[in-house]
């Protein structure tokens, strides 16, 4: 495995353990606020997509969905060149 190929691995982890943390963080915050607006603390079945709804709608969280997205993004990219790499 040579030096490029190791880097890419690492910074593949390192995008998705960020990707990762990401979306936990909107999941429950997700949560939190429609806790806090109904004062019921579990998002039941029928409510999740006006849940999510929501939160793709409203102007507050507009920076935090592009940085979920661009770090997406990013980690594709890495996969692809990674693949790209191995497959010479």
């Amino acid at each position: 495995m040579n030096t490029f190929t190791l880097f890419l691995l690492t910074l593949e982890g390192i995008l998705f353990l960020l990707w990762a943390y990401l979306m936990f963080r909107m999941l429950n915050g997700i949560r939190r606020r429609h806790a806090q607006s109904t004062s019921k603390p579990l998002v039941g079945p029928t409510a999740v997509f006006g849940v999510f709804g929501s939160y793709l709608k409203d102007q507050r969280f507009r920076r935090e969905r592009l940085v979920i997205v661009a770090v997406f993004m990013m980690f594709l990219f890495t996969n692809y060149l990674f693949i790209a790499v191995q497959s010479r």
